[in-house]
């Protein structure tokens, strides 16, 4: 006997519930373990660096991560949220994440002097302008992150996500 399209829709939202509640340990490890490698890598470096070299490593995370924040401009959320086929718009996404990033390393590059003056310190320059070679390095796994956060597929960003913590440690 055939269901009704009431039937459908119904036990399909009670499967996307019990799939958002399974991929929910995921999100929590994926964040989880992100925040542990770098709470682990930030330790590591209290022990092995002086204080005031360790202030310009923590200054320069502050500058990538605000410059990660804005390379992404939206796009990842686009694709997540986007209904229909998605897999024509990656090459544009993927495409535009490369520029906007390299944009956004270009100005960290020109500006880091500038950063280096205002926070009053001079040896600031060189790391921003290394360090900041994260921020495209980042754009190349956002789409598919995106992709894997669309498909509810936590289990696998999770895995990669602590990866690239671990790695940057």
């Amino acid at each position: 006997m055939r269901r009704s399209l009431d039937e459908q829709l119904i036990s399909s939202d009670v499967d996307l519930d019990k799939r958002i509640v399974r991929q929910s340990g995921w999100v929590a490890l994926s964040y989880g373990g992100h925040h542990v490698a770098v709470v682990a890598a930030m330790l590591v470096l209290v022990r092995l660096i002086d204080p005031k070299a360790f202030g310009v490593v923590a200054l320069t995370w502050v500058v990538v991560t605000v410059a990660v924040e804005i390379q992404g401009a939206g796009v990842v959320s686009a694709l997540v949220y986007r209904q229909g086929d998605i897999r024509p718009l990656l090459p544009s996404a993927f495409g535009f994440l490369l520029l906007s990033s390299a944009f956004v390393y270009g100005a960290i590059f020109i500006t880091a002097p500038l950063i280096s003056e205002l926070f009053n310190t001079p040896s600031l320059t060189k790391v921003v302008r290394i360090m900041g070679l994260l921020v495209p390095l980042t754009a190349l796994g956002h789409v598919s992150s995106g992709l894997l956060e669309r498909d509810l597929d936590f289990r696998s960003r999770a895995k990669a996500d602590v990866a690239a913590a671990i790695s940057q440690v």
